[in-house]
């Protein structure tokens, strides 16, 4: 979901800008050194994730791993999500640097929401994990139609939403086998738990 340079207006940078450094602020917030592996090994996969896209309209469609890198990270996702994208903008051309805060924030608040949900969600771990993925894309696009309209440029975003579904989709079904797999193995644990990991998410 990168946004082109020119897109948006002033004052939804400006937002965008303020949120995500606010964001950026609290998840490097004693940052335990264990965390911060976890972190550089999922903006890896971000960054691997968004290689495939398909430019749309002054943004792009992509797979995101919003479920995933929420309930591994927590409030952490943030900073991962901004080094991400600032790496893509300077050295890819994907988005911009103006519309950088605005990017970081339509990404990093379903993903914190998904994986807070992903945590919380005891036995029923993968139906939760499956709407918790789906749901994520669909307020990350809930969230760029906001920025578009505001900023005068609403027809691009029902272009973008209905070209988004099967991904959402698919990130749905990715969401739930990974947060499975990842229970089976005790990466992930439910916040009641008293393991090292739980702690860490």
């Amino acid at each position: 979901m990168h946004i082109a340079e020119g897109i948006l207006t002033p004052g939804v940078i400006t937002a965008g800008y303020a949120v995500s450094i606010m964001g950026c602020a609290w998840g490097l917030y004693r940052v335990p050194p264990e965390v911060v592996v976890r972190m550089g090994m999922l903006a890896a996969a971000f960054f691997a994730f968004s290689l495939l896209h398909v430019p749309i309209a002054g943004t792009s469609v992509h797979l995101l791993g919003l479920g995933v890198m929420g309930a591994l990270l927590g409030h952490r996702v943030w900073p991962t999500i901004i080094v991400a994208l600032t790496i893509q903008a300077l050295f890819l051309g994907y988005g911009g640097l103006t519309s950088l805060g605005v990017t970081a924030a339509i990404i990093a608040i379903p993903a914190l929401m998904a994986g807070w949900s992903i945590r919380h969600s005891g036995r029923y771990h993968i139906l939760v994990a499956g709407i918790a993925g789906f749901t994520a894309v669909q307020l990350a696009l809930a969230l760029l139609t906001l920025s578009l309209w505001v900023s005068g440029a609403g027809f691009t975003a029902w272009i973008f939403i209905l070209a988004h579904q099967p991904v959402a989709i698919l990130e749905g079904a990715l969401c739930a086998g990974a947060v499975q797999y990842l229970r089976h193995n005790h990466t992930l644990r439910p916040p009641s738990s008293n393991t090292p990991t739980a702690k860490q998410s």
